[in-house]
């Protein structure tokens, strides 16, 4: 999970939307970009296969232009909700990405919302917001499988939301190699029977990443998300740099420079044939 520090509201602008160059039958590939990112999006991954971005936000993405890549905006805590109706990127979204991580404590990236309460901020606030020509994809949870958490604090959000229509769901499932990300993915689309799902966030220990170089880990989870339907994975994002310190961590896919290291030359280009 991502840990966000608070950023001071930025102007927004007018938010440009492109086609997605990505097939219609498999997940679209997309990236996070975190607050503390100075290097334009669409300088590193417009050129590949990487078609969409988010930042946790509803502010544009720091460090310049992201088009062509679709940017999709998100209310991440209860703070300044009410007034995400008037944000330019909202009036323009085509989807809207709900709260972050809400099971999860501040202190590790979550919004720490209780099921009931996210529910009467969704039904007042997000819910009023999906149109025919915008979607809305349910808050972001862990994958943790504790008491109130993960699936479980889906369950009661979801009970608790009455009436509401959820176009699409989001998870973040992290572990230490790319079979367990991949298992914990499709137990949520087999046991639990959760789809479309984004997944907004996944990640592999920094410790296998750098032994890896990263690149054998992005590589197999774009082989897997190429097997899937995009009516199952519609799409998936990994987090373009970890650490808001100048170190690079074996999970960043670029350096503060603002060069790709492998592991991002890899998740940007790579093609794999869709087998569903």
């Amino acid at each position: 999970m991502f840990s966000l520090a608070p950023k001071a509201a930025a102007a927004a602008a007018l938010v440009l939307l492109a086609s997605s160059s990505a097939s219609a039958s498999t997940p679209s590939r997309g990236v996070g970009w975190p607050w503390f990112e100075t290097t334009p999006a669409n300088a590193l991954y417009s050129s590949g296969k990487t078609v969409w971005t988010y930042n946790w936000e509803t502010y544009l993405p720091t460090g310049g232009s992201y088009s062509p890549m679709e940017y999709v905006p998100m209310q991440r805590t209860a703070d300044n909700i009410a007034s995400l109706a008037s944000a330019s990127s909202v009036k323009t979204a085509s989807w809207l990405l709900g709260f972050n991580e809400p099971d999860m404590s501040t202190s590790v990236g979550g919004s720490n919302i209780s099921p009931t309460e996210a529910a009467k901020l969704w039904k007042q606030y997000i819910a009023p917001l999906r149109t025919s020509k915008r979607k809305l994809v349910a808050p972001a949870v862990s994958v943790s499988t504790a008491a109130n958490q993960g699936y479980d604090w889906l369950k009661q959000f979801k009970a608790a939301c009455t009436g509401c229509v959820f176009d699409a769901y989001a998870i973040h499932p992290y572990a230490s190699s790319a079979e367990q990300v991949q298992d914990i993915i499709d137990t949520w689309i087999d046991d639990y029977k959760v789809t479309p799902l984004w997944i907004t966030e996944f990640g592999v220990e920094s410790a296998v990443a750098k032994t890896q170089g990263g690149k054998k880990f992005v590589e197999s989870m774009i082989e897997y998300f190429n097997s899937k339907s995009s009516s199952v994975i519609a799409r998936y994002a990994y987090i373009a740099r970890q650490a808001q310190s100048k170190s690079v961590t074996g999970q960043d896919l670029q350096y503060t420079n603002g060069t790709l290291r492998v592991m991002g030359k890899t998740y940007r280009d790579f093609s794999a044939s869709a087998t569903c």
